[in-house]
């Protein structure tokens, strides 16, 4: 079960690499299509004991970040390798993306969300009138995968890839 399954207002929107420096720092990734509303938040939010814990952010530079609560190297090797969370009150530019623009995807690479696993190449971007399908081509398979702005997990603009939450069973229907 994936957490946004348990926390569907929540988005992932990146994570945590390693700390940095003697005064708490972190070394973060932001998936792209974030960027814009994790540099206006005030607080994300972690994954602790079954919990998303809201972490003030005290201050934000680049890749690098400093949290309220993080006073020392040891508090933030805590911190290491987690998952960044949003509230979708918190997102701002990512619910802007139109149906139109969805095109731009053309010629990315689908990856499972779950599973790391790509899935082929978006051929075509077919518009219906409830959602937009990605014509998906792997090998001689044709997949149909939807896509709406509630199962893209992470765009990767420079290495032209997206993630993508796909129910499971999907990939067997399609094949």
């Amino acid at each position: 079960m994936n957490i946004t399954d348990i926390f569907p207002d929540y988005y992932e929107v990146g994570f945590t690499k390693k700390s940095y420096g003697v005064n708490g720092h972190l070394r973060i990734s932001i998936n792209d299509e974030f960027q814009t509303s994790f540099r206006k938040a005030e607080h994300c939010f972690f994954l602790l004991k079954g919990c998303l814990v809201p972490y003030f952010i005290e201050n934000l530079d680049e890749d690098l970040i400093k949290f309220e609560s993080c006073h020392n190297p040891e508090n933030a090797k805590e911190m290491v390798s987690k998952t960044i969370y949003l509230h979708e009150d918190q997102i701002t530019e990512r619910d802007q993306i139109s149906e139109s623009e969805y095109a731009i995807f053309n010629g990315f690479k689908l990856v499972d969300h779950q599973s790391e696993q790509v899935v082929g190449v978006i051929a075509e971007i077919v518009s219906y009138p409830e959602q937009e399908i990605a014509m998906v081509i792997q090998d001689d398979n044709e997949f149909m995968i939807p896509l709406n702005v509630h199962n893209i997990k992470g765009i990767n603009q420079d290495e032209q890839l997206i993630f993508v939450e796909i129910p499971e069973g999907l990939l067997d229907i399609n094949s």
